[in-house]
């Protein structure tokens, strides 16, 4: 194959300054939150979907491998790096459309470069009552991608993935579908009806290199009458069980709504402060005895954090209505937490602080109060605050433009599926903690309840790049801490590129199966291959 030809193919089709040949560009790209080995050849920013259909065409006439992202900002799985060697990324941030809105019918039809800043600032300029499900990730990261990725959000449509519609799907032979209704050309429910008729397509598009994902319509939520925020902890490990068990039946019997929400101490602090390399060092200092030393040091987060720490969000419609269900929830879980509190706010104010957000010059203000850092989070104001975890174990000072993967902040993410038990819970957790401290790493752990049944272990650590060893000793400690899971029936709902080679299932005829779906919409493997799929 003659690159140049090619490239002068892909320069016809979108333009001179939208092929990206210069090193320093390439080379920024090619940087994560861990160690990885895979180049990229060249990078292209199409600027519709006609101009992706073309840069695939080309792809496939040379059958150059492409690798495609939406903002790349996918820190702690992988960002703008392919799964193998050699590939063109394909960026797509320039699809940026916001393509139909519907207030009555609360729902958004985006493409892939748009942000949940985007769609926050669409929202307030409609003078919208409607609320997204807000990312812990950075703000000006793809609505559209972290949905595909199954990105777990707060509120009511925590689950993203469960709460989209109506995909326009680019195959890599250049066809282009719809799924749902939208394949019919007079649809009216194209937006509100997932499946259709016939095969439900919507899945093959998630977490897959089977097409890319040109349009999607997000389900919105309404801003309720009155919200009111029940924070509490847990101080006790073996309480921690008994509640776990709590929440669970009272999210069966349907008086608390998933999502549910427990953060460890380490997943707070770690988001607040840096490292203390002045007084301690991760070789001689139980992370556990860190965190107590540093609760001492500074009393307000001695005050504000325990060793476990929960959420639960009441939609109602006063602040009467609200301390009903407050009552029962505090007389079921009285007996196993502490500082159990509450905060209430109304659908005039969640609009006002919405204007006034919106209206703010600079929306990365000073350190939130933890009622305010709540409030922003389960009423989807985009916000960065979680993005801060990841400069935790960094020497320097960090900068007021959080890059990551330019700072060269380790970060990776270990995300197993329990059920919805005690049991089940404190086992996961005991492995998670057990390992990473043995290699002398934090883990901080959060528990998603996104549903009555199961219970989404969101774990990581964070480790300096810079530091000679130490993405050797990351790698090491992912991968024993995700075989002891999986030996325990513990699977990941999410995944890394660092171990994308070893998705295989213990069912041989699945992985044919999908094999042989690829296989066919993609005979030349052009289409980010190894992404989830080995082909």
């Amino acid at each position: 194959m003659n690159f140049q030809i090619m490239i002068d193919e892909f320069i016809n089709a979108i333009g001179r300054d939208y092929v990206i040949e210069d090193k320093s560009y390439i080379h920024e790209a090619e940087l994560t939150n861990y160690k990885t080995s895979a180049s990229i050849a060249l990078v292209l920013m199409p600027g519709n979907t006609e101009e992706l259909r073309q840069c695939i065409l080309i792809a496939k006439k040379y059958k150059q491998p492409v690798y495609t992202v939406s903002r790349g900002k996918n820190w702690g799985y992988g960002s703008r790096v392919p799964v193998t060697d050699n590939n063109v990324l394909i960026e797509l941030k320039r699809l940026n459309r916001i393509v139909d809105f519907d207030e009555k019918h609360a729902y958004i039809t985006v493409e892939p470069g748009v942000t949940f800043d985007q769609v926050f600032d669409f929202l307030r300029e409609k003078n919208s009552e409607l609320i997204i499900s807000s990312t812990g990730g950075n703000r000006n990261s793809s609505m559209l991608a972290n949905a595909l990725e199954r990105g777990i959000g707060t509120g009511l449509y925590a689950e993203r993935f469960s709460n989209v519609c109506g995909l326009e799907v680019l195959l890599p032979n250049g066809d282009i579908i719809a799924t749902s209704f939208e394949r019919y050309g007079n649809y009216k429910t194209g937006k509100l009806f997932r499946w259709g008729l016939g095969p439900t397509l919507d899945g093959l598009f998630s977490q897959s290199n089977m097409g890319i994902v040109t349009k999607m319509t997000l389900w919105l939520m309404k801003t309720p009458p009155h919200l009111s925020l029940i924070f509490y902890k847990v101080n006790d490990i073996t309480k921690l069980k008994l509640v776990i068990d709590e929440l669970q039946l009272m999210a069966m019997e349907g008086l608390v709504r998933p999502t549910i929400t427990l953060y460890n101490d380490i997943r707070i602090i770690t988001s607040l402060v840096q490292y203390p390399f002045n007084q301690y060092s991760p070789e001689k200092t139980d992370a556990d005895e860190l965190m107590r030393q540093i609760k001492q040091s500074i009393p307000t987060l001695g005050q504000m954090v325990g060793d476990w720490n929960g959420e639960i969000s009441i939609r109602a419609e006063n602040e009467e209505h609200a301390a009903i269900q407050y009552k029962i929830v505090q007389e079921r879980l009285k007996n196993y937490v502490e500082d159990f509190t509450i905060t209430h706010t109304t659908k005039e104010e969640i609009l006002k602080s919405f204007q006034e957000h919106y209206n703010a010059k600079e929306k990365n203000l000073a350190q939130p109060t933890l009622t305010s850092f709540l409030i922003k989070k389960y009423t989807g104001i985009p916000d960065n605050a979680a993005i801060r975890q990841t400069y935790w174990r960094k020497r320097s000072p960090m900068p007021a433009d959080l890059n990551p993967d330019r700072d060269k902040c380790g970060l990776i993410w270990i995300c197993p599926v329990v059920p919805f038990s005690g049991e089940d819970v404190l086992s996961a957790i005991a492995i998670i903690k057990e390992v990473i401290k043995k290699y002398a790493f934090e883990p901080a752990v959060s528990l998603q309840c996104t549903t009555e049944r199961c219970i989404n272990v969101i774990a990581s650590f964070c480790w300096d790049r810079e530091v000679a060893g130490e993405d050797e000793m990351a790698e090491k400690c992912y991968f024993e801490v995700s075989s002891l899971l999986n030996e325990k029936g513990y699977f990941s709902y999410r995944g890394s590129t660092l171990a994308m080679s070893k998705y295989s299932s213990d069912n041989n005829a699945y992985d044919t199966f999908v094999e042989t779906l690829k296989n066919t919409i993609d005979p030349d493997g052009i289409l980010s291959p190894g992404r989830y799929v080995a082909v």
